[in-house]
């Protein structure tokens, strides 16, 4: 065993006996003596065990006791300290009422000394949707110069503005005090995409030193005579670093733009843009004037506020539903009228009624409607015309040349006064352009050129309004972006025909077994049919439905209906609802069904006629009576004049 001394004020160990500690100067340091036990080793191995933990004992009873109690916490209270600081934490939580808006600040600076924001210096501002504008802006205040404290100025006092300097006091427009979430309401932004900035107010003599303030404090020879000192006056390097900002981001917006490969790709985009949510829904009848189309369309979109929907049509007297192929009809007739009527010659009708009434726009929207949904092509301008769509904002009205900017009739209009001005049959002509100058073979080309100034204003006005229009379901952006690909769709020598042979391949028969009597007899119709079509295309017919019915040995009571479109176009129209070649890509086929049983399911009828699904592109041909190349004939076009429109007959 041996005596160890410690100190009984600071636990210092003592080597020795001493009458005062050497650490702390306690006297009497050894009043109170610990043991320990000392084993060597000669002791036995239970002994010297026991001796171990005896002695790890002590040390940590020694331990303890060298600590105070104050600075010791219990396990207990440990644990409760812990777990209300995680409690914190994690409930911790922003308030539902707050919400989170940009500040950003306004100085005045430049030439005209306007107030203009400081540039990449915002912050987010958590705040209440209901807060006034006094809280608002001495949160702002304070947070705003936490970050950026060289905006402070001391003594200076701000107010909160908009973008244009207004101050913030009642919501714009209103009498209502400013709150964030009625703003919200009426600028339809996020909370996040809203910018209010702090402005210093002005003191008394800021007019005096406005000029002062923009110069450093150098004198003027010592600005311009040291270059890097004009640079660092006017902060090149910021400047740089927004120029580079900016011309990354136009970059990053150019590689978004897509790519198209063909028409199909664009449309099909473009499609995805109208808004199934309501219908425009037409109610017109065949025989309509186009003044009249335009006016119910006009009063459609006015009614539902936009065009951007899906047309919808009905034709009165008629009992079909429309799934697609009316909207189809409707557009076929509806283009082709505003080829005939408002783009005779390639180029729009000179006309200022049009532009007054609406006319153009309207024309421009139906178009735009037709290609998204699947309608015809409009195939109404000349080459030099649709250059001049595409390119309207960059024509130069001095510098037109008579080969590039027109069409072929106003080519030759334009010749045969410069040949011979002083014809007195030009002089209304020369006048109503605008030419004021004298008459005579002396100034040809002022008159020439005057034609050609007055022509192309007009028609830059009549193009406006087709833009216009054309905006529809984003037809216009895409036309400036793909111009190449439109143009197809819009030049009047590129359509393609729809003949025979087209009408033909589409045609798919259902045919019974191969071999089988019903197999020949259906073939033999098939080939009736190429025939027919054939005959439509060669001989040119315009006949009515009175007039086959005077040909036709079984006199049926059929309806008079208005002169049908005899040729293989007509055709397509009548068994599919349109006249022309998709140009979507989908190529269209037309299922042909064969009808053996007509005699038993009727057996007191003497004629049957086809039966048109136009929605589902299926005909299905009364076998019994079509065998014949004649009775084929006559059928099919009695069935033809006199069931143009949608419905049983």
């Amino acid at each position: 065993m041996i005596c160890t001394m410690y100190c009984t004020n600071c636990g210092k160990v003592l080597s020795s006996t001493h009458l005062f500690c050497g650490f702390c100067g306690q006297e009497k340091p050894h009043s109170s003596i610990e043991t320990q036990n000392f084993c060597d080793e000669t002791s036995s191995k239970e002994n010297r065990s026991n001796c171990h933990d005896n002695l790890m004992d002590n040390n940590s009873n020694d331990t303890h006791s060298l600590k105070r109690k104050s600075d010791v916490m219990s396990f207990g209270q440990y644990k409760a300290v812990k777990g209300s600081q995680w409690k914190e934490r994690v409930t911790k939580k922003s308030k539902p009422n707050e919400v989170g808006v940009q500040i950003g600040m306004l100085e005045r600076g430049g030439k005209d000394f306007e107030l203009k924001p400081i540039r990449n210096q915002t912050i987010l501002l958590n705040i209440g949707k209901t807060e006034s504008v006094d809280s608002i802006l001495e949160k702002a205040v304070k947070k705003y110069l936490q970050f950026y404290p060289k905006s402070h100025d001391d003594g200076a006092s701000y107010y909160l503005a908009f973008r244009d300097g207004r101050i913030i006091d009642l919501l714009p427009g209103t009498d209502e005090p400013f709150t964030i979430i009625k703003y919200k309401e009426n600028i339809g932004k996020d909370y996040s995409r809203i910018f209010l900035y702090l402005v210093k107010e002005e003191k008394e003599d800021a007019a005096e030193h406005q000029e002062d303030d923009l110069l450093p404090d150098f004198p003027l020879t010592t600005l311009f005579s040291d270059p890097h000192n004009f640079i660092d006056c006017f902060s090149i390097d910021e400047l740089q670093k927004t120029a580079n900002k900016e011309c990354d981001s136009s970059q990053k917006n150019e590689s978004q733009i897509k790519k198209y490969k063909n028409i199909c790709e664009v449309l099909s985009d473009l499609n995805k843009n109208i808004d199934d949510a309501e219908q425009l829904y037409i109610i017109v009848r065949r025989s309509a004037p186009v003044a009249r189309y335009l006016a119910l369309w006009q009063r459609e979109v006015n009614t539902k506020g936009s065009a951007n929907k899906r047309v919808v049509v009905k034709f009165q007297g008629e009992n079909g539903i429309d799934s697609g192929a009316m909207a189809k009809e409707f557009f076929a007739i509806v283009v082709r009228l505003i080829r005939e009527h408002f783009c005779p010659d390639g180029s729009p009708v000179d006309s200022m009624l049009y532009v007054q009434n609406g006319y153009f726009k309207t024309c421009g929207e139906i178009i735009a409607a037709s290609l998204v949904q699947g309608g015809p092509a409009p195939f109404c301008f000349h080459s030099n015309v649709f250059k001049m769509l595409t390119t309207i904002n960059s024509i130069d009205i001095r510098k037109l040349d008579l080969h590039i900017h027109f069409t072929e009739s106003e080519k030759q209009l334009i010749q045969r006064i410069s040949d011979d001005p002083s014809n007195p049959s030009y002089s209304d002509t020369i006048l109503e352009h605008g030419y004021t100058g004298l008459v005579s073979a002396d100034h040809t080309t002022d008159i020439t050129r005057t034609l050609m100034v007055s022509i192309t204003n007009r028609r830059l006005c009549y193009l406006k309004e087709f833009l216009s229009g054309l905006e529809l379901f984003g037809i216009f952006e895409a036309l400036q972006r793909n111009a190449l690909l439109f143009e197809p769709l819009f030049i009047t020598s590129s359509e393609r025909a729809v003949d025979a042979n087209y009408v033909a391949s589409l045609l798919i028969p259902n045919h019974s077994d191969e071999n089988s009597s019903k197999r020949i007899v259906e073939e033999k119709i098939m080939d009736n049919f190429v025939d027919f079509l054939m005959h439509l295309e060669d001989n040119k017919l315009n006949v009515t439905g009175h007039e086959i019915l005077a040909n036709d040995e079984n006199d049926c009571h059929l309806i008079s209906c208005t002169p049908p479109d005899l040729t293989p176009a007509g055709v397509l129209g009548w068994l599919t609802g349109q006249k022309h070649r998709p140009i979507f890509g989908n190529d269209l086929q037309i299922s042909v069904q064969f009808d053996h049983n007509c005699l038993e399911n009727n057996p007191k009828h003497s004629v049957c006629y086809p039966v048109v699904g136009a929605c589902g592109r299926v005909v299905t041909l009364p076998t019994k009576h079509m065998e014949k190349e004649n009775d084929f004939r006559s059928i099919f076009l009695t069935a033809i004049c006199n069931a143009q429109a949608f419905g049983l007959h």
